[in-house]
């Protein structure tokens, strides 16, 4: 069927990692005709934020996919500990997070894994259904807010032909939300602060093909207040996401980006072991621990949520679930805007809500954060899991 049956959207969604297709989801299961761009153009891939806590189970539960996600997820596995520099003898093997069992109640009480790229796909197909494609190659310039509608003009890239020069659109919606992460453009065009701080703390991400390690189990080198490698099976076979920690921004700098240096890397925080087959490296890049917040996530008829509003350290797993959380509570409420079942200050508790969970969490992350590098426990660097709605 072609798109053009479909209403004109009311409502334009500025990014498509999770957060942006969670808002444009639940609006479209609500009736609300929703159009969702992204400046690149490809889909990205990479497992990035993967962990899923329970109440964005529930969620997933109520936009009708969660089966989907778990059938592809993975449970949170037991963590190796190995002894350097041989990198071979396991001095410790325990669980991060123990499995319990659900309850009629309490359906979802395990945190699960499953790559952003993943779940990205299954809420991208989810989507289709009700005639939303995601638009790649298409690029926010401006915004432009007047009392009943949002104007903004998009520069949008021929993905067939990149000879063909970009054209401009220029579009009128009722609602806009940006979804478009940390250096989004969003943020910037409405002049929200994004006050916080850059940590010392840097580490080098991505995902990588190995053949000798155990794929139901996580594995970890070295010490999180040094230098430490951190290595998660994933729901593919023979994937592997890698986290490697490093003393400061300095050293990062120093870190090569080809295939062979990421290799020759990881080759050296593991001990060197020849059993241990480093294959393909599918996605690589440096990563700087931010810790920042805008002081209000509306602006007129304009939103931002998840990354676009808030970053923290990974530490407590929250990344991808606060921003779960921020899209759906926004986008019902919208919802319910738009049929005329609500008046407009419905919206003024998106604020009133989310902010002070994000401030709570922001808090509770850097807290957990400052307690592995000062008590160099390696296990709580990446997973431990924070209560956080």
């Amino acid at each position: 069927m072609s798109t053009n049956a479909y209403p004109s959207p009311e409502v334009l969604i500025v990014g498509s990692g999770p957060t942006g297709l969670i808002a444009a989801l639940t609006l479209a299961k609500n009736g609300i005709p929703v159009r969702v761009i992204e400046k690149t153009k490809t889909h990205r891939i990479g497992q990035r934020g993967s962990g899923i806590m329970p109440r964005s189970l529930e969620t997933l539960e109520f936009l009708g996919i969660v089966d989907q996600v778990l059938a592809r997820a993975t449970y949170m596995l037991p963590i190796c500990m190995y002894k350097l520099p041989e990198g071979r003898e396991v001095i410790k093997e325990f669980t991060g997070a123990p499995i319990l069992d659900p309850t009629p109640a309490r359906p979802h009480l395990n945190a699960r894994m499953l790559g952003q790229d993943n779940l990205d796909k299954i809420l991208r197909a989810e989507l289709q259904k009700y005639g939303v494609e995601v638009e790649l190659g298409a690029q926010l310039q401006t915004i432009e807010q007047h009392k009943d509608h949002v104007d903004v003009k998009i520069l949008k890239h021929d993905l067939l032909n990149s000879s063909t020069p970009p054209s401009l659109e220029q579009s009128s919606y009722k609602w806009l939300i940006g979804t478009d992460g940390a250096r989004g453009v969003v943020r910037k065009q409405l002049g929200l602060s994004f006050q916080g701080e850059t940590t010392t703390q840097s580490a080098m991400i991505g995902d990588i093909m190995v053949e000798g390690l155990d794929q139901k189990k996580w594995h970890m080198w070295g010490d999180s207040g040094k230098n430490m490698t951190f290595l998660r099976a994933t729901e593919t076979y023979g994937l592997f996401n890698f986290f490697i920690t490093v003393k400061d921004v300095e050293q990062l700098k120093k870190l090569g980006t080809t295939e062979e240096d990421i290799k020759t890397l990881l080759s050296e925080t593991t001990g060197k072991r020849e059993d241990i087959k480093w294959g393909k490296v599918i996605c690589a890049g440096p990563y700087m621990i931010n810790i920042r917040m805008v002081d209000r996530f509306k602006a007129g008829r304009c939103f931002i949520a998840g990354d676009a509003g808030h970053i923290h350290s990974p530490t407590g797993g929250q990344g991808l679930n606060s921003g779960i959380q921020d899209s759906f509570n926004l986008a019902w409420k919208l919802a319910l805007v738009l049929k005329g079942l609500a008046p407009e200050s419905l919206l003024d508790t998106y604020n009133e809500e989310r902010l002070p969970v994000i401030a709570e969490m922001l808090n509770m992350t850097s807290t957990i954060l400052k307690k592995t590098f000062e008590n160099k426990s390696q296990a709580i660097l990446l997973y431990s899991c924070t209560k956080i709605r």
